[in-house]
């Protein structure tokens, strides 16, 4: 497949994903259609019709889904890490351990920022893992149930966001690839490392969470839930996710501490050490850095979940802290629990490669700004603000706009 200049229609595609988006709050069907609307331009300017456009589409996925297959094994691995987790006591002991060494309310604030940041592999494994661990807690020192969301949510997407060794970090340097304005190959794992110090609504964000826990400020809708769960109504939010089949999962009495512990270190550890082996520091004649910025983090980061499974396989069955039949149980729970976030990465590389590789919409943009003497500098400030705007869904409007300003890469 050829790309094609079709001016402006080639900035369809993401318009229409993000109106639709806006006016549906329903991501999935407005990924699809942005991409169903740039595949039948193609189509249609290429001499096709319908079936060839339906043909574009699948294909290109395809296309996609294969170059990122490794950062979709790492996914459905930490998934399956969750859940076994969860199964074996693992996080119910660590909240129950926390449950007796946290003495306040602010304690217990600061107890799941820091532990939010701890976990920052993934924003899911920290959602899911923080708050099973910390509902408990919250709910003894009567945070509400909208409180404990934020915390975890304002810290696990930011920390995530701005560690190198992540699910996220390795889908944006899945995305940072090519050439820059000069032709120079780019480097993902470079290139990431480079954009951190600018990433201020993380940093900036995280700051906000650990003043918030600190001086127990609240204003907004936030003081209303925070006076019901003083007054004894601490399930004023139901967190999201809380009645799905991680949930409903049977978990062991027997689990330990170290049994949530463990499997997230292991984790970390393998994931810096398959990060170097790739980047071929093992080989000799780098350095560490070097070793990094060579990397590739999809595989690396598949490589280190499934080396966490097997550590926790050997952690929990031997102990019979879970059966065998359960454990494997847990990994098909685990990433059934990882569909959605399988099915949003496909679609943003596919919708990324329809503005790139079918329509030149970074040709057609990079025109455009040109010949508007826009000082380039304020073009990351306008994507930040009209991503700021578009607020129906944090994880659409990360994919749409960082894999659509990475089409434009020629500004």
């Amino acid at each position: 497949m050829d790309a094609i200049s079709v001016g402006i229609l080639s900035i369809i595609p993401p318009v229409i994903a993000i109106v639709l988006a806006l006016v549906t709050k329903e991501v999935i069907s407005s990924l699809m259609v942005g991409i169903l609307s740039g595949t039948f331009i193609y189509a249609f300017s290429t001499g096709g019709g319908v079936v060839k456009a339906i043909d574009v589409t699948f294909a290109l996925m395809a296309e996609k889904l294969g170059a990122n297959a490794s950062i979709i094994l790492f996914l459905g691995f930490l998934g399956a890490l969750v859940a076994v987790i969860t199964m074996a006591g693992g996080s119910k002991a660590y909240g129950e351990w926390a449950s007796q060494k946290i003495k306040s309310k602010r304690g217990a604030q600061l107890g799941t920022s820091v532990l939010g940041i701890l976990i920052f592999i993934d924003d899911y494994f920290n959602c899911l893992t923080i708050g099973t661990v910390m509902r408990p807690v919250a709910d003894r020192f009567k945070i509400s149930r909208a409180k404990l969301a934020y915390i975890i949510d304002a810290t696990a997407a930011p920390i995530c966001i701005i560690a190198p060794i992540s699910s996220w970090a390795a889908s944006v340097m899945s995305q940072m690839s090519g050439l820059d304005v000069n032709g120079v190959p780019l480097n993902g794992m470079e290139t990431f490392m480079a954009t951190i110090p600018f990433n201020l609504y993380a940093i900036l964000t995280l700051i906000m969470v650990v003043i918030l826990c600190c001086t127990d400020v609240e204003f907004g809708p936030m003081a209303k839930f925070e006076e019901e769960a003083r007054n004894g109504n601490a399930e004023t939010v139901v967190i999201q996710g809380e009645d799905d089949e991680l949930s409903k999962m049977k978990i062991s009495p027997k689990g330990r501490v170290y049994d949530l512990l463990i499997p997230i270190v292991t984790l970390i550890i393998f994931a810096i050490l398959a990060m170097l082996y790739v980047g071929g520091y093992f080989n000799g004649g780098m350095t560490l850095a070097e070793g990094f910025g060579n990397t590739d983090a999809g595989p690396a980061l598949a490589m280190a979940g499934f080396g966490a499974l097997i550590v926790a396989f050997l952690l929990f069955v031997p102990r019979k802290v879970v059966s065998f039949k359960d454990f494997m149980e847990g990994i098909g729970i685990g990433v059934k629990s990882m569909v959605g976030a399988f099915i949003i990465l496909t679609l943003a590389w596919t919708i990324s490669g329809v503005c790139r590789d079918l329509l030149n919409t970074g040709d057609y943009v990079g025109s455009l700004v040109k010949a508007s003497n826009m000082a380039p500098a304020l073009i990351p400030a306008i994507i930040f603000i009209v991503a700021g705007a578009c607020f129906c869904d944090g994880n659409f409007m990360g994919n749409i706009w960082r894999t659509y300003s990475y089409c434009c890469n020629d500004l």
